[in-house]
């Protein structure tokens, strides 16, 4: 039994090199916040244009993602239940993913970075 060739296009790598290096980088939440705009940018270039594109953090669905140098990140967004919820972490304990799932309105949501 054959199977057909399957093809599925891969996002495109962190450009690290447009990162400044030098220790206060990596040692704040700076590349990490960079990590989490391209991978949302990334999966909008390769969702379907009727899904949503969001990040995920524990059970908060991300509206808006904000970096408050130089260690800490607030997110808003609704919990489990519909709720407003916002949720702040520093980065060295976040845990997130960067899903597209169908529309859940009339209009494409997709994580905002605040500033």
């Amino acid at each position: 039994m054959e199977f057909p060739e399957i093809y599925i296009e891969r996002p495109e790598p962190f450009p690290f090199e447009n990162v400044q290096h030098g220790p206060s980088l990596w040692l704040s939440g700076a590349a990490t916040f960079k990590a989490l705009k391209h991978a949302v940018d990334e999966l909008c270039r390769l969702a379907p244009d009727d899904s949503d594109v969001v990040i995920l953090v524990g059970d908060l669905t991300v509206l808006d993602a904000r970096f408050i140098e130089p260690h800490t990140f607030s997110f808003e967004g609704r919990n489990q239940d519909g709720h407003p919820a916002w949720t702040i972490i520093h980065f060295s304990q976040l845990h997130a993913r960067i899903v597209y799932r169908p529309k859940c309105g009339p209009h494409r949501v997709i994580t905002g970075f605040g500033k």
